[in-house]
């Protein structure tokens, strides 16, 4: 049995796994934030994944209307030419009670360590200036208030 490297079985297996994680009938799943439903999803454009959301009304009534929150993929740090590092979505945390910021980890290339950057739901962009880690490490953050945060 090999533990690494590609085989016939580990190449089957996740061909598998992507055709399972990428169905367009899989069950969707969110989480309520005050007024809104948030869901973390990808599909063929965008494998990497973004945080979307709908009203939690649309949501109980079955008729969710999804905006994009953030797209990982679309990411300017996923863009620079001759990088080939590929950042990937850990967490998306959102301060509690107004939900209009979200602490975002980001792993370059899936790796176990991360980045943490300030994100501002409303106008769907980084923070100027905001929270930020910007050298990757294994990180765990949590909001107190606006202004601080736990760093562990």
């Amino acid at each position: 049995m090999a533990m690494y490297g590609h085989t016939a079985d580990a190449d089957a297996l996740t061909e598998r796994i992507v055709d399972v994680a990428m169905a367009k009938d899989r069950i969707t799943m969110c989480a309520r934030h005050g007024d809104w439903g948030y869901n973390i999803w990808n599909d063929e454009q965008r494998p990497l994944g973004f945080i979307r959301r709908t009203p939690w009304d649309a949501w109980v009534e079955s008729q969710p209307r999804w905006e994009t929150v953030l797209d990982i993929d679309a990411l300017d740090l996923n863009r620079r030419d001759g990088d080939d590092i590929r950042w990937v979505l850990v967490d998306f945390a959102l301060i509690y009670p107004t939900y209009d910021r979200a602490l975002v980890r980001l792993s370059p290339s899936g790796s176990d360590a991360c980045i943490v950057r300030e994100f501002d739901v409303e106008s769907r962009t980084f923070v100027k200036n905001g929270f930020e880690l910007p050298e990757p490490g294994h990180h765990r953050v949590a909001w107190i208030d606006r202004d601080t945060v736990y760093v562990g």
